[in-house]
């Protein structure tokens, strides 16, 4: 199972890679310490783990509510799970989306949403991490989420989106970080 945030009483390992889950750029959050690492490495068995944060607390991460925009079909029963967390001007964020496709016969398609601040303007593209899940489908690392600062620099945008077939149940999962204004 993708975790693109893992909270746990120990610091990860090497081990704590691609095989379990884990992508370039998911979080995990150390208790113990508490630290908050970030995935620069995920390969199998030599994952590198990077502190962001040392000795932050939990409550520093909050709760927002993007909005969301679909081509193809509009999804049903849509709920997300969406945290973020400032540090200086650097906004970190995960996001968990999950539905049931439309049954109109094309399917979703593309999404974009709303991010929970607006990414300081540099006239490009930040890459997110994303991966997803249907009933049907399993995607891999093919996915590409981006903000594009060029055009709205406050909306993530996911783009070569396999299409998730009509009636279809699915999750998407994305995680990233961006500087604001």
């Amino acid at each position: 199972m993708y975790k693109p945030t893992h909270i746990s009483a120990a610091s990860p390992t090497v081990n704590d890679d691609y095989d379990d889950g884990f992508r370039d750029g998911n979080f995990w959050r150390d208790t113990g310490t508490p630290d908050l690492l970030l995935l620069v490495d995920e390969t199998v068995g030599a994952a590198d783990w990077d502190t962001v944060l040392a000795g932050g607390s939990l409550a520093e991460w909050g709760d927002w509510t993007p909005g969301f925009t679909w081509t193809g079909d509009q999804p049903t029963g849509v709920t997300a799970i969406a945290r973020f967390c400032e540090i200086g001007n650097t906004v970190w964020f995960t996001l968990q989306v999950s539905g049931r496709s439309g049954a109109g016969g094309t399917g979703v398609t593309n999404m974009s949403c709303t991010l929970p601040r607006v990414v300081a303007y540099n006239n490009s593209h930040i890459p997110c991490a994303s991966i997803g899940d249907n009933v049907s489908v399993r995607w891999s690392q093919e996915h590409l989420a981006v903000i594009d600062t060029s055009v709205d620099p406050g909306i993530m945008v996911h783009l070569l989106f396999v299409a998730i077939d009509s009636g279809d149940d699915f999750t998407l999962y994305y995680s990233g970080f961006y500087e604001k204004i």
